[in-house]
């Protein structure tokens, strides 16, 4: 089940339903830099984006190429840095320092398969 969502000044923003989750993502940026493939773990998701908590911070609209697995299907596109939350010893424990990532061009296929997952995370559980 989704775990209750944290208090988050972006939640007023967001136009699409997002769920809580952990998920390992990878994610690439394109530069010269011979090292630039990087892991990370998304703690939610919406149609919209995904917060990628990692300590590889990029600078806000840094464009990058990011893929991961849902519901046992491989979703893979593009994504901009859109804010950072900054690795801070003030921090509190359980906030994770990382990305929110806003999708670029996600294909409808990708789209509607995040839209269930967020649906039968949400459902009531049956008794």
């Amino acid at each position: 089940m989704a775990k209750e969502q944290k208090k988050n000044p972006m939640i007023d923003k967001r136009k699409s339903p997002r769920i809580e989750l952990e998920l390992s993502v990878s994610f690439a940026v394109s530069s010269d830099v011979p090292h630039n493939f990087f892991p990370g773990i998304m703690q939610d998701i919406s149609t919209g984006g995904i917060f990628l908590a990692t300590k590889q911070m990029l600078p806000i609209g840094t464009r990058l190429r990011l893929s991961f697995i849902i519901d046992n299907r491989q979703i893979s596109g593009h994504a901009e840095v859109r804010w950072l939350r900054q690795p801070s010893p003030s921090l509190p424990a359980g906030i994770d320092p990382g990305m929110g990532l806003l999708f670029l061009d996600l294909s409808a296929d990708d789209r509607e398969t995040i839209e269930f997952y967020i649906r039968q995370q949400n459902k009531p559980p049956t008794h």
